[in-house]
């Protein structure tokens, strides 16, 4: 799993994506549309990892029957005695 550096870093991700949406608004034409494609997909990607890191860290989305739970995770939650 990702630590801190990794979290940090995708911040700093979503931060450049919202950079690159805001100088392609100045642009004009094709160069434009291709910063908005580039900036649309680094901050979806970014906001998908930073969820799934979510998930796996703090069982933020990890229910019952919703998700399975990592086996690392299992010790602690009482699953792995069942």
């Amino acid at each position: 799993m990702m630590g801190g550096a990794g979290n940090t870093g995708l911040l700093m991700s979503l931060g450049a994506g919202y950079v690159v949406l805001f100088l392609a608004n100045k642009e004009k034409g094709g160069l434009r549309t291709l910063g908005f494609i580039i900036g649309v997909s680094i901050i979806l990607l970014s906001s998908i990892f930073i969820v799934t890191h979510l998930c796996f860290s703090s069982r933020f989305l990890c229910m019952k029957g919703a998700m399975k739970m990592p086996q690392h995770m299992q010790q602690f939650s009482g699953e792995a005695q069942k």
